[in-house]
């Protein structure tokens, strides 16, 4: 499974990404992923691959949808700053932020939950 993928670190950002084949693979991965507390994600990849990020404990946690795909998000921060410009679903409900700023300009959805004020761009 592991020739199917690769990962690097590029300007501080872990990068998962398949791997150069000219075989795809048979059915899901999975891929699990412990570092500290990450300030954000961006899917850069469209398909229909689902995210999953735990232990958030931050000040700001960004989130960049630029395609399709789903984010999960759990935890508590300060403020969240969610960008989504495709198809994609972040799934953020269960992660719950004080301030939040969600910009929609596809054709997905964003959930959330969230404490105060609510900006709208």
């Amino acid at each position: 499974m592991l020739d199917h993928i690769t990962s690097r670190v590029i300007d501080g950002n872990l990068v998962i990404a398949d791997a150069p084949t000219t075989q795809g693979t048979k059915g899901p991965i999975s891929v699990s992923v412990a570092v500290p507390s990450p300030k954000s994600v961006t899917i850069t990849r469209g398909g229909s691959g689902i995210i999953t990020v735990n232990g958030i404990d931050g000040p700001t946690f960004t989130v960049t949808v630029p395609g399709d795909g789903v984010l999960r998000a759990s935890e508590t921060v300060a403020r969240l700053d969610v960008r989504l410009g495709g198809a994609g679903d972040p799934e953020l409900d269960q992660l719950v932020a004080r301030d939040a700023l969600a910009v929609v300009s596809g054709s997905g959805r964003i959930v959330i939950t969230q404490r105060a004020a609510w900006t709208r761009p």
